[in-house]
């Protein structure tokens, strides 16, 4: 049962991101309520406690409850606890089960993903080139509503990144190089195609860092890793007196006001933690933060405020809703996937760095880090990498 509910999740995984992105929570929930079941019927719980990821996202979610307390937005903060409690228990209990899998089952997951990744690439490139004609079909009744915009992609495009390259490199270990390629290429080749920034870099960073970890080795995803957790405790710094909008503006004068608007977001959000650099400001607290709707003067659009629901950035939310102990669970919870990646073999090693930069970078520069959907997204990721790396160096990685 289990190796067939992690190959139905690798299967509808990219297919839902690009056509109901929101519909990866309701996919998450079909694969860990069986997992479930079978763990509390056969008391196999260990596999999952046995996850470094289980007791960091654990202290997590007990810093978060208490942030409770203190938040600016109590009645949102509950449901969104709450969400994010079974949704992280779903992918502990998934991530177990995928470091369970014997070769039968690896297989198995490999061929229902390979079919879902190119299913979902057949649907990007219809909603591409015809204006999103099947997502604006199965959609409630629209009547009076504008067609959805090509952004909504987005999402799909990322995930379709990310799940390429563990693929890519299963395939090439398996001798289907001519398929391994096309899968990478067709993969890049859409993200081109869509009009997401955060995932078109994190496909040339990506494509970089597997480079760099394919020739540098260990040492050069340690460098990797450790630039990560820099970048997540430091990431205030970096917003309040690094990457400002003046020394942006003095770097590359011609830059557009969307891109300047995001880097105005992150000095405000910088700010606020500065408030409450220790406790933050509460889970969910971004959407409510104190100023976040002044408007941006130096900007010439309108609607430029200086928070929009969230900063866009991952690093940052958290530091400003959870303080600094929700920043070290964070970078720690980050220093745990490395460690996991450092144990694969040079080839797949160099494939789950690329798509752990790659997704680092779109959550650095896009979705907020709360929403159900990402949350999900992410999650499924990790499990459809852990199922298809074929060495047995890590019993339960993700």
């Amino acid at each position: 049962m289990t190796a067939g509910m992690l190959a139905i999740g690798a299967f509808l995984l990219a297919p839902v991101s690009v056509l109901a992105p929101k519909g990866t929570v309701v996919l998450l929930a079909l694969i860990a309520l069986p997992l479930l079941y079978q763990a509390v019927r056969d008391g196999r719980w260990r596999p999952a406690l046995r996850l470094a990821e289980t007791k960091i996202l654990a202290i997590f979610l007990v810093w978060a409850l208490a942030s409770l307390v203190w938040t600016i937005s109590p009645g949102e903060a509950v449901e969104l606890w709450a969400s994010m409690a079974l949704i992280l228990l779903g992918i502990v209990l998934a991530l177990a089960a995928a470091g369970e899998l014997d070769e039968a089952g690896r297989n198995r997951v490999l061929i229902w993903a390979l079919l879902g990744f190119w299913l979902a690439i057949g649907l990007a490139v219809i909603e591409l080139a015809a204006g999103l004609p099947i997502a604006n079909a199965i959609r409630p009744d629209r009547s009076g509503l504008s067609n959805l915009e090509p952004t909504m992609l987005n999402a799909g495009l990322s995930v379709i990144l990310c799940l390429a390259w563990p693929m890519a490199v299963t395939l090439w270990r398996r001798e289907r190089k001519a398929l391994a390629a096309a899968t990478l290429l067709a993969a890049v080749a859409v993200t081109f195609a869509g009009e997401g920034a955060s995932a078109k870099l994190a496909a040339v960073l990506s494509c970089l860092i597997f480079v760099i970890v394919l020739a540098g080795g260990r040492r050069a995803l340690d460098a990797i890793a450790a630039l990560a957790v820099v970048t997540v405790v430091t990431a205030p710094l970096i917003a309040s007196h690094i990457l400002t909008p003046a020394r942006v503006t003095e770097l590359a004068p011609g830059i557009k006001d969307s891109a300047l608007h995001r880097i105005y977001v992150w000095e405000f959000t910088a700010e606020r933690i500065a408030d409450k650099p220790w406790t933050g400001w509460g889970l969910d607290a971004a959407r409510a933060i104190p100023g976040g709707a002044e408007r941006i003067k130096a900007l010439d659009d309108e609607d430029a405020i200086k928070m929009t629901l969230h900063p866009h950035n991952a690093a940052l939310q958290v530091w400003l809703e959870l303080g600094a102990p929700g920043a070290l669970l964070a970078a720690g919870l980050l220093a745990v996937i490395a460690r996991h990646i450092r144990r694969r073999q040079r080839d797949l090693r160099a494939a789950q760095a690329a798509a752990f930069v790659a997704a680092l970078t779109v959550a650095g520069l896009s979705f907020g880090i709360w929403q159900n959907w990402w949350l999900a997204a992410l999650g499924l990721l990790a499990v459809a990498a852990s199922a298809l790396s074929d060495d047995r160096e890590n019993e339960a990685g993700a």
